[in-house]
């Protein structure tokens, strides 16, 4: 079972109980990317941005990277239909 809503609602509640506790955002960025929710994880992973030192940053920065890459199928390569032509004669 890969359902994470239950999770992200946590996060939500922790948020609102503790705003300034930086790691909430971080674990709710990353539920959110899980629940296909990209905007509300930016603006999670942001947060958390804010609230840390500069060298704790990467790790959001990480994940940024991996929002802004497109979720891609692997796919089966087409067919040269040129070479098919050719050998067909």
């Amino acid at each position: 079972m890969n359902d994470f809503r239950f999770a992200q609602v946590h996060y939500q509640i922790a948020v609102e109980v503790d705003p300034s506790f930086p790691n909430v955002y971080f674990n709710l960025g990353l539920v959110l990317s899980i629940n296909k929710e990209t905007g509300a994880a930016v603006t999670a992973l942001s947060n958390y941005q804010e609230l840390v030192p500069a060298d704790e940053r990467k790790k959001a920065e990480e994940l940024f990277q991996n929002l802004k890459r497109p979720w891609r199928r692997k796919r089966k390569p087409k067919p040269d239909l040129k070479a098919k032509r050719k050998a067909k004669g």
